[in-house]
């Protein structure tokens, strides 16, 4: 099993969650009902979107990553981040 530590950065469904996109070479590729599980996670990534597979996701994603830009709202929960052991104090 690979160390978690490695993965905080980026989500890869490989099917241990719900996948409402679809199934690809063992990997969920996100819909737009994966969305709501992607907003409550602390990864700063999400892999993998396809924009032929399902375009409404990927674009309602980046309206939202731009509306919260756009009104310096916190894209992340800073306070997760900060309490990485891994991580150097600042």
């Amino acid at each position: 099993k690979s160390d978690p530590t490695n993965w905080t950065a980026r989500f890869v469904n490989w099917g241990e969650q719900n996948c409402y996109g679809r199934i690809i070479r063992g990997i969920c590729v996100f819909g737009i009902f994966d969305l709501p599980n992607l907003l409550n996670r602390h990864e700063l990534f999400a892999n993998k979107f396809h924009l032929n597979a399902d375009p409404i996701a990927y674009q309602c994603l980046e309206e939202l990553i731009l509306n919260k830009s756009k009104l310096d709202l916190p894209l992340n929960d800073a306070i997760f981040y900060r309490h990485m052991p891994f991580l150097l104090p600042s």
